[in-house]
């Protein structure tokens, strides 16, 4: 009995001595909530994440024997579904699809510190490049909003800042361009905030989107071709996918026609 009444009194006596400490290092929890408080908003507000999309493509199964007419006449060599994932995969192709994507220049909102989203599709304002001059790649261009009718660009690789005017041609080290206001995008929240743009090189470009093109069979034994990528912005990625498999088809139709019409010429003159 006595050891059980020592043993409540020393659990008492803990109990007291925290609760003593607690109160005398208060600023210490409070501190403490604050920091993660703190650390929760900045990771939501400047931590970005990679998006993975995908899509499929139908390929039809191809005989093994390459295509022949009278007369010994080579059509078109066999395809399997190796060749067809090479192809798809292939620079030219990927090179050919970015050409008919408006990537060629890309808009960031300025954090300052952190994650700068980019703007895809919402930037409230766009360039229109001129293709005479010579074009700088992967150098930021920073715009600063003043008003609706101006605004500051900063361009640090050449030390330059001025006060520019929207639609005034912009010429600096035979970089030329015209910043235009979107209308669908700016908006007074848009005033005093920072942006910058990017022009981006064909060549990286295209390297980049295809080092993380991926391309696999949807099943064993399946004709089925799975496409995969991903992206911090859903909808370029997205964009680019749809683009690529809607140039794949095409290009397998083109070719289709180019052997019909082969074929019909060689009938044509055959005796």
């Amino acid at each position: 009995m006595d050891n059980y009444s020592d043993s409540q009194n020393q659990t008492s006596t803990q109990i007291r001595q925290y609760l003593v400490l607690a109160v005398e290092y208060w600023y210490l929890f409070v501190l403490a909530i604050l920091f993660s408080i703190g650390f929760t908003y900045y990771k939501n507000k400047f931590a970005y994440y990679e998006y993975g999309v995908y899509t499929t493509i139908l390929v039809k199964r191809q005989n093994t024997n390459p295509e022949l007419i009278a007369g010994g006449l080579l059509l078109s060599p066999a395809r399997n579904l190796e060749n067809e994932k090479g192809i798809i995969s292939s620079y030219d192709m990927i090179n050919a699809v970015i050409k008919q994507l408006d990537f060629e220049v890309s808009y960031f909102l300025d954090n300052r510190i952190g994650y700068d989203p980019e703007l895809y599709k919402n930037s409230p304002f766009f360039v229109i490049l001129d293709s005479n001059k010579t074009q700088h790649y992967n150098i930021d261009v920073k715009i600063n909003f003043i008003d609706e009718y101006n605004f500051k660009i900063e361009i640090p690789d050449f030390n330059y800042s001025n006060k520019e005017s929207f639609g005034s041609y912009i010429e600096i080290n035979n970089f030329g361009f015209v910043i235009v206001k979107n209308k669908n995008f700016f908006n007074e929240s848009s005033i005093k905030k920072s942006y910058y743009f990017r022009v981006n090189d064909e060549v990286s470009l295209t390297k980049s989107f295809l080092s993380k093109l991926k391309t696999e069979l949807r099943t064993e034994g399946s004709t089925i071709l799975w496409l995969w990528t991903e992206g911090k912005v859903v909808q370029k990625e997205v964009d680019f996918l749809n683009t690529l498999a809607n140039y794949y088809i095409d290009d397998r139709l083109a070719e289709k026609n180019i052997i019909a019409e082969k074929t019909i010429e060689f009938i044509d003159f055959q005796p």
